[in-house]
């Protein structure tokens, strides 16, 4: 029997309970039918489990977020990472990933660039078809977000997009009309924003005219968490479920304008079958980890880990983070002679501490993370040399590494240049901060952060090949350093993996495999 059997008895109380959630992360359960609920988790590049215990995460693989993962230009790539990412929420008992995101970088400010494969509609599509085949091949539903045209976080709960349609057919609707068509994801989230002044969430003509009856789309739409604004409006519009829960409060509003005569209770039961199917394809449980006893706020033990497949996936991870980087410059410097005499300056925080993701609702707590100075220490030993050059800042740190005190970035700028000055080759890492790759806020330029242009500016000046790794999750600029530098070589966001991956790449182990998703 399909649980969306259940419909005819389901009282309007019932049915209006299942359009929206049970506090953060959970669908409504009926106990009195014995519907389950089901349970969501945040998701683009790992799974974000909390545990409810001071926002305590939940250990997990952390691959190279989507738009690094573009860079590879890899469908079955994608696709095993995705595979690989459902594989570890099934065993957490997580049956709706929320992701991936495949909106358009319109801008390069963007906050949350990271999260987007590309500028280009064609190869978003691309990576959103393989990665949500991926996720789904696991028994796991993908939700595909934000739709439509959240191409900014600036002001992204109020703002109102202005576009003619042709644009929004032939640009920002692209990747979402593929996923549908190519993928049949389980769920689409909604986004924050309002498109020609009526917010996303009840915005009748995208969410029904176009998504269903254009389209076909008969998965669930999802709201994004507190999108929505007038609860009887969007169930009108076809919307389905509202995140997070609201105690009832929606819910009584429903039954409500059905029984006033003010909202059709055909369109409450069409979102409702939705959702029970929902429910019916994920038939929840606890999942192998749950189910072995884990309680919120511990840390996973091995025999957990190894219901995650923790050691395969970091190795994924780390293939994954190879085949993103992206070499846009080199004069010969690369690769450097792992068995040679030469002495290397490694030089900066981001080579101890890596960007490895972006801020916000995508952020996962890694398994483990290589870092670029261990894998170089590890092959190159005492031929290497390692000077901070500019400070971390503290929201850089996880969370057990943040120090008491900062230095100072003059005093780390000079070290770093004494060292490099006694180098026969230089390799800078260097990168935005975490605060400038999140959600909600957007950079307000270009370029790296002052005290890193200054250190590789003063590096470039010296007669010493630099080789320069960028890890940032959108464009940045490069003119005062650029032609200073005798290599430049961009690693995005390339998940916990990625110091493996660097010093293959630069030690001639590897090929770097990424090609460029975005204009620099």
């Amino acid at each position: 029997m399909s649980l969306v059997d259940l419909l005819p008895a389901l009282t309007l109380a019932e049915k209006a309970s299942l359009l929206s959630g049970d506090g953060d992360w959970w669908t409504q359960a009926v106990p009195r039918l014995g519907l389950p609920a089901v349970e969501l988790g945040d998701g683009p590049h790992g799974l974000r489990t909390e545990t409810g215990v001071d926002m305590v995460w939940v250990p997990s693989t952390c691959f190279p977020t989507l738009s690094a993962l573009a860079a590879t230009w890899d469908r079955d790539l994608v696709r095993e990472v995705g595979a690989a990412l459902g594989a570890e929420a099934a065993a957490m008992g997580v049956h709706l990933v929320l992701g991936p995101g495949v909106n358009i970088k319109r801008t390069p400010l963007c906050g949350r660039n990271f999260e987007y494969p590309s500028e280009d509609p064609w190869l978003t599509g691309d990576v959103a078809v393989a990665y949500v085949t991926g996720v789904q091949s696991a028994g796991v539903g993908a939700c595909v977000k934000h739709f439509a045209a959240n191409n900014q976080e600036t002001e992204r709960t109020r703002i109102s997009v202005e576009v003619d349609e042709r644009t929004l057919r032939e640009l920002y609707l692209v990747a979402f009309e593929r996923v549908v068509h190519d993928a049949e994801p389980w769920a689409l989230m909604c986004s924050y924003n309002r498109i020609g002044g009526t917010y996303a969430s009840a915005h009748r003509w995208l969410l029904t005219t176009v998504l269903r009856e254009e389209w076909g789309y008969e998965g669930v739409v999802v709201s994004d968490w507190d999108a929505v604004h007038d609860k009887v409006a969007t169930v009108r519009a076809g919307l389905d479920l509202e995140m997070p829960g609201t105690q009832g409060r929606t819910d009584a509003q429903v039954v409500a304008a059905v029984q006033a005569g003010t909202l059709d209770e055909a369109d409450v039961d069409r979102a409702a079958r939705r959702v029970l199917h929902l429910v019916d394809r994920a038939r929840p449980g606890a999942g192998v980890v749950r189910a072995s006893g884990h309680r919120p706020g511990d840390e996973l033990t091995a025999d957990q880990l190894t219901m995650l497949d923790a050691d395969a996936h970091h190795e994924l991870a780390r293939r994954a983070a190879t085949a993103s980087l992206t070499l846009v410059r080199n004069s010969g410097v690369l690769p450097l002679d792992p068995d040679g005499s030469d002495r290397v300056a490694l030089i900066g925080g981001y080579a101890r501490l890596p960007r490895i993701q972006g801020g916000g609702s995508a952020g996962v707590r890694p398994t483990r993370v290589d870092t670029p100075l261990e894998a170089m220490r590890a092959a190159l030993g005492d031929r290497l040399d390692f000077a901070e050059g500019y400070p971390v800042g503290e929201t850089d740190y996880y969370q057990e590494q943040a120090p008491a005190a900062l230095p100072s970035a003059g005093q780390l700028a000079d070290e770093a240049v004494a060292l490099a000055a006694r180098a026969d080759v230089t390799v800078a890492v260097v990168g935005l901060p975490l605060a400038a790759d999140s959600e909600a806020a957007d950079r307000s330029d270009l370029a790296l952060p002052a005290d890193q242009v200054a250190l590789l500016t003063r590096l470039a000046a010296l007669d010493v090949p630099l080789v320069v790794v960028v890890q940032a999750g959108s464009a940045v600029t490069m003119d005062p350093w650029h032609d200073g530098a005798a290599a430049v070589l961009l690693t995005g966001l390339a998940g916990q993996g990625v110091g493996g991956a660097l010093a293959d790449v630069l030690l001639g182990a590897a090929d770097p495999g990424g090609r460029l998703t975005e204009t620099y």
